[in-house]
């Protein structure tokens, strides 16, 4: 009787023991909070693993189409989605992504001049494409990211706020292309257009701040998704 009683009592911890093993929350797991009944605040830890960065999306649906809100740098560790739709369901993903950016390029713009007419420019420079007769990729990021990161890239001022890149697509298995820019002395980069697979010529219109900026090109694919996390919000304001 004694021995059952044992037997019973190592079965019971073990059992707890896997319980709370699939119950506890995954390294890096997303979380989130209602800071107010419309304004969210999401947070995860660095795990520390090497990547480029962390790119964070939302859907108003279970298995909606997922919009991003920011492309996040690897040290960041939260987000606040502020001034929602009230008694509205949110739910919210954090997939990290991974890829080498091209060495930066730094453009000054020049001074509008008296004829400068931005307002009458088609911008046809400054649609996303993939040049005629430009060399096909040959390595995957998987594989050697470093040989797949794009080279040639070139930065072509176009009007007193537009400037053309184009650089050579290396990569043969991409899932996008990010412009990325680093405006006067801002301490970080922030990602100014997504771009499709195979693209190696893309237009930016500049905000004010980046009349004098640093840009690069990262080729890049996306590592597994986190946990899902459901909110919804309240009334909001009366």
């Amino acid at each position: 009787m004694l021995k059952s009683i044992a037997v019973l009592t190592v079965l019971t911890l073990l059992l707890s023991a896997c319980a709370a093993t699939e119950s506890a929350p995954p390294a890096g797991a997303l979380s989130g909070m209602l800071d107010t009944p419309v304004d969210i605040t999401l947070r995860w830890e660095n795990t520390g693993q090497p990547l480029a960065g962390r790119v964070l999306e939302y859907a108003n649906e279970p298995h909606g189409e997922y919009t991003v809100l920011k492309f996040l740098a690897p040290e960041e560790t939260s987000y606040r989605h502020p001034d929602l739709i009230p008694e509205t369901r949110f739910y919210y993903r954090l997939r990290p992504y991974y890829g080498t950016a091209s060495p930066e390029q730094s453009v000054t713009l020049p001074e509008p001049g008296p004829g400068d007419k931005p307002e009458e420019d088609p911008h046809e420079w400054a649609v996303p494409r993939t040049l005629p007769g430009a060399p096909a990729g040959t390595q995957s990021l998987r594989a050697n990211a470093s040989a797949a990161t794009p080279t040639e890239v070139r930065a072509t001022v176009m009007t007193s706020q537009g400037i053309r890149f184009t650089w050579r697509d290396n990569a043969t298995d991409e899932e996008h292309y990010a412009l990325e820019v680093k405006a006067g002395a801002a301490p970080t980069w922030s990602t100014a257009a997504l771009l499709d697979p195979n693209i190696n010529s893309f237009g930016l219109v500049t905000l004010p701040e980046e009349r004098t900026a640093a840009y690069r090109v990262r080729a890049f694919y996306y590592g597994p998704a986190s946990n899902v996390v459901e909110l919804k919000t309240g009334r909001g304001k009366p």
